[in-house]
């Protein structure tokens, strides 16, 4: 198991420069080596080799192993025809590879003073790897070369050398400069430091990684260790089970002792109105600076005029110094809302994981969610909540079940008696028309989660007798909810009004019938 740390760096304006200059390096190569890339990916498909062996693979639906020797044999020659490959190897006689390529260009140009040659193999690696997605995917990949708008943000080292952390400090050393940089701060008042200054054998390898803030590059250098990461002290680890029902902007858990129902990243203060005004005014300002890219103003039928849309073609908007900077302001603004998201994010995996160590959840695709609700999925990230959620109950000596919800049906069986019966999106509270069941949406789904053995199959007496047992427990969780949050948060983000919440939650809305074990 490896785990990462996260190290600020303090920098000085004269290493800022060469930080600089590294990373402008960086972006040089990346873009002559994913160039050579391309066109060497270009011969490769178009080689009668390859074609040949594809051919073979689409006519044989049942391929015996020799007819796939023969097939990986011509796929091999086309490779080695086109230098398509990333490493030198034996078989494929002199050494043309990606990563050789990139070593010969950098010794030849003025790369080689702002560069080692780790650095080089790794950046040729990564290429390599978005080369292979093409590949895979050759109608729709994209190779996205490295702009002004999307330069290089990182530079990975190897086996802990050139790029290394060394005497807690961040040591790159080149042909022209040799630089040490130093932690931005105390690294002995953090807990997470501890394992990284208890043993530095662990090191595996350091990236070194630059973010924009209000207009300025910030370093810092993640370093890779082995082993698992520490703990602190005020994060609990619990034990049990954890059903859990993840939306576009809610989720709810149950565990043994304890359920929950909240909105995802309730305290993110969204900022629609400051983004939406500064858009506006991008948006009338591009206008302005480009306004013979625009087709001419008209009258609708009606009299109302109506702005003329982008004319047809290839576009190079030119943007004044104010866009400019209310580009700045957009992308801070965003940057912002983005930290305090993934902060929150992790505060709420952390409460999750001290409750149990086992999390069942349901395997939905989160792309059909794009699409429906782009706005609500924008701002709360559930699917970056997940991976979130997945990685600390892994990294922990945790558990993580993906629940099929094909097999499952969690949001469309009844926890008390096994009745499924198919609801709207709409439908946000559960009413059983066989058993008498009522329960908030998530929290009926969660109990399923919970019941669900390793196979997605829903153990029947398991979740009806959850359903007795954690009554008292759903309903404070309702309370809870219906206490932190407005009448219009809770019509918006869960399709019930404050007063049905607490009907639920404080009446007899919670009804245990007797149905049939499904």
């Amino acid at each position: 198991m490896i785990h990462i740390v996260k190290v600020p760096l303090r920098v000085s304006p004269k290493e800022y420069k060469i930080l600089k200059a590294r990373f402008n390096a960086a972006h040089s190569l990346d873009n002559a080596v994913k160039g050579e890339g391309l066109h060497r990916l270009t011969r490769y498909r178009s080689s009668p080799e390859f074609v040949k062996g594809k051919d073979l693979l689409k006519s044989n639906n049942n391929c015996t192993k020799e007819l796939d020797n023969e097939i990986s044999g011509l796929f091999s020659i086309a490779r080695t025809k086109s230098g398509y490959y990333l490493r030198s190897a034996s078989k494929y006689g002199k050494d043309d590879s990606l990563q050789q390529y990139a070593y010969k260009y950098v010794r030849k140009s003025w790369i080689a003073d702002h560069l080692d040659s780790t650095s080089c193999i790794t950046i040729a690696d990564r290429v390599f790897a978005s080369l292979e997605t093409k590949r895979k995917n050759w109608k729709n990949g994209k190779v996205r070369f490295k702009s002004k708008i999307n330069p290089v943000r990182s530079i990975r080292g190897k086996e802990n050398s050139c790029l290394k952390w060394k005497n807690h400090q961040l040591v790159w050393n080149t042909k022209l400069h040799e630089l040490t940089l130093n932690p931005g701060m105390d690294l002995t008042k953090d807990e997470k430091y501890k394992s990284i200054l208890k043993d530095p054998k662990i090191v595996k390898y350091v990236t070194i990684i630059r973010k924009m803030i209000n207009g300025v590059w910030k370093y810092s250098a993640i370093i890779t260790c082995e082993g698992s990461p520490i703990v602190k002290s005020k994060h609990k680890l619990g034990k049990g089970e954890i059903g859990i029902d993840l939306g576009t902007s809610t989720f709810g858990y149950v565990a043994d002792k304890y359920a929950k129902l909240s909105l995802l990243c309730q305290e993110i203060d969204v900022n629609e109105d400051k983004i939406k005004k500064l858009q506006r005014v991008i948006s009338r300002q591009q206008r302005l600076n480009n306004s013979d890219k625009y087709e001419p103003d008209f009258y609708d039928k009606f009299g109302r005029k109506k702005k003329g849309k982008v004319k047809k073609g290839a576009k190079n908007f030119e943007a004044s110094k104010r866009q400019q900077v209310n580009y700045d302001k957009l992308a801070e603004l965003k940057r912002k809302q983005a930290e305090y998201r993934r902060c929150l994010h992790g505060k709420e995996a952390n409460e999750i994981r001290s409750h149990g160590n086992y999390l069942k959840i349901e395997n939905t695709q989160k792309k059909g969610w794009q699409k429906l609700w782009g706005k609500s999925v924008g701002n709360r990230a559930p699917a970056m909540f997940e991976t979130i959620l997945k990685n600390k109950f892994l990294a922990t000596n945790g558990k993580v079940l993906e629940i099929n919800t094909f097999v499952n049906k969690g949001s469309q069986r009844c926890p008390n008696c096994g009745n499924i019966f198919k609801k709207e999106l709409k439908d946000r509270l559960h009413q059983c028309d066989k058993c008498g069941y009522t329960m908030q949406r998530e929290m009926a789904s969660s109990i399923i989660a919970k019941a669900t053995d390793d196979t997605s199959v829903v153990n029947a007496r398991k979740a009806k007798k959850l359903c007795k047992d954690k009554d008292p427990v759903l309903r404070a969780a309702l309370k809870r909810l219906t206490q932190s949050s407005s009448d219009e948060q809770l019509r918006n983000h869960f399709g019930l009004k404050k007063s049905e919440l607490e009907k639920i939650a404080c009446e007899n809305g919670v009804k245990i019938g007797d149905g049939a074990c499904f």
